[in-house]
């Protein structure tokens, strides 16, 4: 079923078991810099289930281009590299795979903050996302940068890993160097398409030279730009047919836009709408001009997407790298063909999102992205108790999987209809329907485990004290309240959830409340603006939505603004009147009255329902409380409390 997909590949020197790699990033695992322990176990661990290459984040081989100052990010800036990435490079090659590193200067698209040193770029262009301004190269800073990426690459190949991939993507060096956006040179550097290549030509020239004729050396590179006046495709059909021309390199590594622009870095990590495949037209446009092997990244999650874009002849190798940290056991559920049991990553993006926090790399739902639970290996017991769950959201269904994968018998009891909770509601609007594989995918688990969830059911303190034996977990989620807002009633109040149940109750000029500054508001004012309502969104926070992440949020505001929403920061809801509502700027306590609004949608107070765990609480079961009814946060927080709960009992 996935024949094209499962056959090996020649990629310079080394043959690749697959056509399946994780391309280049940073799971915020490194130890001062190096590959530590837990870096190590993350690469080893999909090495193991048969990943045929993977690519080391983004590391730094001078301090004018660090990508962080973070010790949890790797760097290349001497040999005290070298021991770290020795250990890797076995860990990996012990488990069949192949590693490489990915080499990076930032140029300006960042800037570490370093006294003393500016970031350094073809041209003193400021950058739209950070607003730094680098500094203008010279001819000798060029040589002594090209003799700093030298110094990695030998540093790469003392280690014993299998070569290096230059970073010419992402409005990093080289790809400055390439782009008219970042390059307004006038010497032999800048000017004409040619004169743009030189530094990459000569880069990798030094490169090769550096890890010798037996290791890789890959080149990522931007399909385009994506905007006017940047490189255009055709440019970069040319880059590759000069790139080829060098013989010299062993493979094309496509992706996308610019970071130096203000959604660069949004868009090249598209979170949920964003379509699957989506740059597969970019690199099937580059491998029509080349005849080396053509790698492609890009919201490519499940197996079935990878075949069809080997198969269409789009590249020769796809990297399913978000895929990846949501499931390291892809290629071995492929093979063995359980395609059904991956765990799908749904494009939450909790994982670009922590890494944007200066944390290590997460999963909206799997509490397993580095074994930090255990093994999931059945009890040999056969007196293991009855595990109630009450409770079948995201952390009921979590707690009752892990349990029942441990052996444990297990029932689930939910009062509504269906399972999901509050992330069933958020997946019945147009962009999060994704989120429902979340869901979806555990239920579908559970099934195979013969564990069904029992509906409608009003669970009482009485009923689980009457269970003679076992362990008790409340799942039981929380609920929104409206706020009690001054006025004369005049305006019908209600919460997302209540109108994601039914938006169709709900018409005219809406007013939304966001102070959850997450997604409810947003999916509230998105079901909303599908029917034609007039919705204006107010906060008291500089920005809606201020919660979600950089890549989630902009295609937000893309498809709501863009759809006649409104928004208000920086406002509080003050009072109703006569139909009309009553603002206070957070500052300037300057007031706004918006008249005729219909509704008011109060994303605000989020009360846990916990009553039944105050009810148990003197009691002798064991009872373990897990999510948002012990307090209302993310849905990532309530899936690995409940794993965590689990693993705790059977461990103790």
């Amino acid at each position: 079923m996935h024949e094209h997909l499962l056959q090996p590949i020649e990629i310079g020197p080394r043959t690749l078991r697959n056509r399946i790699f994780i391309s280049a990033h940073v799971p915020g695992f490194a130890d001062q810099g190096a590959p530590g322990k837990r870096y190590i176990s993350y690469h080893r661990q999909r090495a193991a289930a048969g990943v045929a290459m993977q690519i080391t984040g983004g590391t730094a081989v001078h301090r004018s281009g660090l990508l962080t100052t973070a010790p949890s990010a790797l760097v290349n800036l001497d040999d005290t590299i070298i021991p770290g990435y020795q250990s890797l490079s076995d860990a990996v090659h012990n488990e069949g795979g192949t590693m490489l590193a990915q080499l990076a200067h930032s140029a300006g698209t960042l800037s570490a903050e370093l006294l003393g040193q500016p970031s350094w770029a073809p041209s003193p262009v400021r950058s739209a996302l950070t607003g730094n301004v680098p500094h203008e190269m010279s001819s000798a800073e060029i040589s002594e940068i090209i003799d700093a990426f030298v110094a990695a690459s030998s540093r790469v190949r003392a280690g014993g890993l299998d070569g290096i991939e230059l970073l010419s993507a992402f409005g990093f060096l080289p790809h400055a160097f390439l782009s008219p956006l970042n390059n307004r040179r006038t010497d032999g550097y800048g000017g004409s398409l040619r004169n743009r290549m030189r530094f990459l030509l000569e880069l990798i020239e030094a490169c090769r030279h550096a890890i010798g004729d037996n290791q890789i050396l890959g080149i990522r590179i931007p399909g385009s730009d994506m905007v006017p006046g940047g490189l255009e495709v055709a440019d970069m059909q040319t880059v590759a047919q000069a790139l080829e021309s060098t013989g010299q390199v062993d493979y094309l590594n496509v992706i996308a836009y610019n970071n130096s622009l203000r959604f660069g870095r949004a868009l090249h990590w598209p979170a949920t709408p964003a379509r699957h495949e989506l740059f597969t037209e970019l690199s099937g446009q580059i491998k029509a001009v080349v005849n080396m092997p053509v790698l492609v990244a890009g919201r490519i999650t499940h197996p079935d997407q990878a075949e069809a874009v080997i198969a269409n002849g789009q590249a020769d190798m796809v990297a399913m790298t978000r895929a990846h940290i949501t499931d390291p056991e892809i290629v071995r559920k492929i093979a063995e063909d359980r395609a059904d049991d991956i765990r799908p990553c749904v494009g939450a993006n909790t994982c670009i999102r922590a890494r944007f926090q200066g944390r290590p790399v997460r999963c909206m739902h799997n509490p397993y992205v580095i074994n930090r639970y255990t093994d999931q290996t059945p009890s040999s017991s056969n007196s293991l108790p009855l595990v109630t769950v009450v409770g079948a959201g995201p952390a009921g269904l979590e707690a009752s999987l892990t349990a029942a994968q441990r052996g444990y018998p297990v029932r689930l009891l939910e009062r509504s209809h269906e399972c999901g909770g509050q992330l069933r509601l958020w997946s019945r609007v147009e962009s999060q329907k994704e989120l429902a594989a979340i869901i979806d995918w555990r239920i579908r688990q559970l099934d195979k485990l013969g564990i069904q969830p029992e509906f409608n059911q009003t669970v009482t303190a009485d009923q689980l004290l009457s269970i003679d034996d076992g362990i008790i977990v409340m799942a039981t989620g929380a609920e929104a309240v409206p706020d009690t807002i001054p006025g004369d009633g005049s305006v019908a109040q209600t919460t997302p959830a209540e109108l994601l149940n039914d938006p169709s109750m709900f018409t005219g000029r809406v007013l939304i409340r966001d102070q959850g500054r997450g997604l409810s508001a947003l999916c509230a004012a998105e079901a909303l603006a599908a029917q034609g309502n007039h919705v204006i969104v107010v906060t008291d926070e500089p920005a809606v939505g201020l919660d979600l992440d950089l890549t989630v949020r902009v295609p937000a505001y893309d498809r709501l603004l863009n759809n006649g929403v409104e928004f208000l920061p920086n406002h509080t809801v003050a009072a109703f009147e006569q139909g009309a509502v009553k603002l206070q700027h957070v500052f300037t306590e300057q007031e706004t009255m918006l008249a005729s609004i219909n509704v008011l949608v109060d994303d605000h107070i989020i009360h846990p329902r916990d009553e039944l765990i105050k009810a148990l609480a003197d009691s002798d079961r064991v009872v373990r409380s897990v999510g948002d009814c012990i307090a209302p946060r993310t849905v990532e927080a309530a899936i690995h409390e409940a794993a965590q709960a689990i693993v705790q009992l059977a461990q103790a």
